[in-house]
């Protein structure tokens, strides 16, 4: 039998070469790369964060927006995924404390978008409506992950991942300070003219800057929990700030120290050395930058930018009155501004967006959805929590835990000043992060059930 099916299979091969010619070259590398896909979940994701690390360098024009590597690598690895799941008949969610916010936030940026259809024109809301597919695709990353992993070495070595993009993300800045230091030649494309800062692949230092506050955070997290310190984590806390500081991000910095102290606060017993340390970092980072200093003496003033971005704040706060209950509609902000007369082109890049993501988030799916995304941003805290103090959590897990309660006040702080928390990059290591604290907690109820007695407390999880 198993001769008939080699025979089929060399049939259909010499037949496709023969149709295809060359062509046929292309299309056994895709499938492999599938193939690879479906079998190493672990591999789908490093090929996802492939596309993170691409950030802004390829963009295809769709609709009225643009498609990045990460939404088409995210659009392969989310099939593998299904197809994976479907074949073995396994279960696409594992129970979470996130599932229910996710799901009514979800529902409700999908009414959303119906109610725009009576206010604007089908192709607006259409266009809308695929940037809430994308919405949703990100998500699945969270699912992919809790689903797929198969043990802590594969946690560990995925943490390993997010943290090796950022790093990378932060040489590749390097080396643009050094070959692109001013990037006014891109103003025609709607880029910033940004001089003198570190970019990336992302072409934003301000979003680029929130990441590695974020992962920074990560970082000292594990190593306040107790976790090993290998030089190659050093060198990439060290690389991570440097990166930071060279965006002169005001966002960003004030974001970083609200996630360092929170960190240090809950963990002041064995953590007093690192504040004294962290404190010495930054005065010296301050005293030796005048450019630093700069930027950290404007985040007490209000400068033209500082003006601008009250603007658009203002600008969202008038939307979200005029269309409190529903919003304008999920990503329908730019046409909804152009009609207000708020903003002079639709098609530039901070149109679909504001400076604050959650008035983003309350303008475009009113009062109902920002109380959906606070409930999950809670339950995301929770369930941090639960990892951090777990009594039968590792040092590495209750690192995770305590990194993503200091990340997630980062991204909070942070995103009030740049629309960073509906950011697809950043998104897709929030995501990962989550989903792993989710395998981790699940673990750890395992843990409980598995003690002598433990079986009267078997409905009892640290998911409940």
């Amino acid at each position: 039998m198993q001769y008939i099916g080699l025979g089929i299979l060399i049939i259909v091969t010499a037949f496709a070469t023969a149709v295809l010619g060359p062509w046929m070259f292309a299309v056994l590398a895709v499938g492999l790369v599938f193939w690879f896909l479906v079998e190493w979940p672990l591999f789908s994701l490093g090929v996802l964060l492939l596309g993170v690390l691409a950030g802004q360098l390829v963009r295809i024009p769709v609709g009225g927006g643009t498609v990045v590597p990460s939404d088409l690598l995210l659009f392969a690895a989310v099939s593998a995924w299904v197809l994976r799941k479907l074949v073995r008949r396994e279960a696409f969610v594992l129970p979470s404390p996130l599932n229910a916010p996710l799901i009514v936030l979800d529902i409700v940026m999908m009414l959303s978008l119906l109610w725009a259809t009576l206010v604007m024109p089908l192709g607006e809301v259409l266009n809308g409506a695929l940037y809430f597919l994308r919405f949703l695709a990100y998500q699945m990353i969270f699912f992919l992950v809790q689903s797929s992993a198969q043990g802590v070495g594969h946690i560990k070595r995925l943490f390993s991942m997010v943290l090796g993009t950022g790093v990378l993300l932060g040489v590749l800045g390097f080396l643009q300070l050094v070959i692109f230091p001013d990037f006014s030649f891109m103003v025609p494309e709607g880029w910033d003219p940004h001089a003198g800062r570190l970019l990336s692949t992302w072409f934003d230092p301000n979003l680029l800057g929130g990441l590695f506050a974020f992962l920074a955070v990560l970082v000292l997290a594990q190593i306040l929990s107790g976790e090993r310190v290998s030089l190659t984590r050093l060198m990439a806390l060290s690389i991570l700030i440097a990166a930071l500081l060279l965006t002169f991000s005001r966002s960003s910095y004030v974001a970083f120290v609200l996630g360092f102290f929170v960190i240090i606060l809950l963990t002041i017993r064995r953590s007093w050395w690192m504040l004294i340390f962290g404190v010495a970092v930054l005065v010296v980072s301050f005293l030796s930058s005048p450019r630093i200093q700069e930027r950290v003496e404007g985040i007490f003033t209000i400068d033209v930018t500082a003006q601008k971005r009250i603007e658009s704040w203002s600008s969202i706060i008038f939307l979200a009155s005029e269309h409190p209950l529903l919003g304008v509609g999920y990503n329908t902000l730019r046409y909804a501004q152009f009609e207000e007369g708020l903003i002079t082109d639709p098609g530039e890049h901070s149109a679909g967006g504001s400076d604050s993501s959650l008035l983003t988030i309350l303008a475009t799916t009113g009062i109902v959805g920002l109380l959906a995304f606070v409930w999950l941003s809670v339950s995301a805290v929770a369930l941090s929590w639960k990892v951090f103090v777990a009594k039968h959590a590792d040092e590495f897990s209750r690192g995770l835990g305590l990194g993503m309660i200091g990340g997630l006040a980062v991204l909070f702080a942070h995103s009030q000043f740049v629309n960073s928390l509906l950011y697809p990059h950043i998104l897709a290591m929030v995501w990962m992060v989550l989903g792993m604290l989710v395998w981790i907690s699940g673990t750890e109820s395992r843990s409980k059930n598995q003690e002598p007695g433990g079986e009267k407390f078997k409905s009892t999880t640290l998911n409940s």
